[in-house]
């Protein structure tokens, strides 16, 4: 698969509605499905390591970190955009633990540069989040608070992962 296929079916993910975060009537964020994101397959790819029925985030982490398959690498975030821009599954990761949260954070690598993060000093992956939503939604919405932060997107891993737990992990799916 190429860099634009990789990037028009991650564009579609973002928005499947099927995919949005969950919130109460007051804005409160009840759930979210990165690990549903993070298990779709774009087309084309041959992928089944997150094939369990119920893998969480966490979960996945454990199989990337573990390896048992033998292909899985750990990477720098330069490498892992460099793979996804050549069309290859790569995925940003921070645990539960690493969060300070129930739930980990998983996200796959969009196929764009880096940027600069503000808020880390260095460039770093961009990401098509599943999870919490664009805070430019928020601006367009701030009327409706159910509405404000309800839309996944396509973000620096910064803004993706709390930079005050420091940068996800990386990897890079090697079949």
């Amino acid at each position: 698969m190429g860099r634009a296929e990789l990037a028009r079916f991650l564009d579609a993910l973002v928005l499947d509605k099927s995919l949005f975060p969950i919130y109460d009537n007051n804005a409160r964020l009840l759930k979210t499905f990165c690990n549903l994101g993070a298990k779709r397959n774009s087309p084309g790819e041959d992928f089944h390591e997150f094939d369990g029925k119920d893998l969480l985030a966490d979960d996945m982490g454990v199989i990337m970190r573990e390896n048992k398959s033998e292909l899985w690498k750990l990477m720098s975030g330069a490498e892992a955009a460099l793979w996804s821009m050549n069309g290859r599954r790569a995925m940003a990761f921070m645990s539960a633990k690493e969060l300070g949260s129930k739930h980990a954070h998983i996200a796959r690598l969009y196929p764009k540069d880096m940027a600069m993060s503000g808020s880390l000093g260095h460039p770093v992956p961009y990401v098509a989040n599943i999870g919490r939503g664009d805070p430019k939604a928020a601006l367009v919405n701030m009327f409706n608070p159910v509405e404000k932060t309800c839309r996944n997107w396509v973000c620096k891993a910064s803004q993706a992962f709390p930079v005050k737990k420091g940068e996800p992990l990386y990897y890079g799916y090697m079949a």
